[in-house]
């Protein structure tokens, strides 16, 4: 159970950081070096709406690690095997 429950938030950690460099990775790759005008701006507006977005995801992502780590300190296993809603033993759904 011990594993499993640290398996998760380590998984979740996984993604978290995952989520994060695939989005740096896109911001350098669409800045005004690669290309201007009227479709730039409006692609620049809508990717940093998402970027905001899975931050904000990464950070629950972090949040249920983290939580599940104290579960698992305080002799909780059972609670912390749950992984969070939309959350697998493969990653994020």
């Amino acid at each position: 159970m011990l594993d499993d429950a640290t398996l998760s938030a380590a998984v979740l950690e996984r993604e978290a950081a995952t989520l994060e460099t695939v989005l740096d990775a896109v911001v350098v790759a669409s800045g005004p070096d690669t290309w201007q005008g009227p479709a730039a701006d409006q692609f620049t507006s809508a990717l940093e709406d998402r970027r905001r977005r899975l931050r904000a995801l990464a950070d629950d992502l972090r949040a249920a690690a983290r939580r599940q780590r104290v579960q698992l300190i305080a002799g909780d296993a059972e609670t912390a095997i749950t992984p969070p809603l939309g959350i697998t033993r493969r990653g994020v759904l």
